[in-house]
């Protein structure tokens, strides 16, 4: 994945360089779980029931990236294994044991956009992967769930 945060107001912008002054905060950080406890959520992730259907989808909008007209080259297989992943562990953190089409919707932009190679006339109209993602999941049918 990969996320864009955006720049820091410059107030925010002055408050780092002030934490920053005497010690870089890296040196105060905690650890907060352990490995077997970051091992054993990768593991629990992997029970988050995906319905054949929302599979398909994935794999739908990721074959979608591969056939845009402005992409050179599309997300690979990769891809869809980011996106099940990803859209799993958004489940699992709405406290839900399966994934449903929002999911996959959410984290569509973030694990797909960064991985297509634009045709030198997507980046000459100022396109940029987050806008072809975004208009391919306007275009490739949402899956309906038979699952509650």
């Amino acid at each position: 994945m990969r996320l864009h945060m955006g720049y820091p107001t410059a107030a925010q912008e002055i408050a780092v360089l002030e934490r920053q002054v005497i010690e870089h905060p890296i040196n105060a950080v905690k650890s907060v779980a352990g490995c077997e406890v970051v091992v054993g959520l990768q593991h629990a992730i992997r029970e988050v029931f995906l319905e054949t259907s929302i599979k398909q989808y994935m794999v739908a909008l990721t074959t979608a990236t591969r056939e845009h007209p402005m992409v050179a080259l599309g997300a690979s297989p990769r891809g869809s294994l980011g996106l099940m992943r990803a859209a799993q562990a958004l489940a699992a953190m709405a406290g839900r044991e399966f994934v449903i089409p929002d999911d996959v919707k959410a984290v569509a932009e973030p694990v797909l956009a960064h991985r297509l190679i634009l045709k030198p006339e997507a980046r000459a109209e100022s396109v940029g992967g987050h806008d072809i993602v975004q208009e391919i999941m306007r275009q490739v049918p949402v899956p309906a769930l038979t699952r509650s």
